[in-house]
């Protein structure tokens, strides 16, 4: 399932949105290319402290 799906939101949009939360961290979480996306490492530890936030 993809976040534009879960969020009944527009690609674009969300794009938008992850771009302010780099902007607000002051980093790069994700490596864009065409295929899609990858976690930088920076995004990693985010993940990972989110994940563990909600379990």
């Amino acid at each position: 399932m993809t976040a534009t799906v879960v969020y009944h939101s527009t690609a674009v949009s969300v794009s938008h949105i992850l771009k302010q939360l780099e902007g607000k961290l002051g980093g790069q979480l994700f490596f864009r290319t065409l295929k899609g996306v990858r976690l930088t490492a920076e995004g990693e530890v985010l993940f990972r402290y989110v994940e563990q936030a909600f379990n």
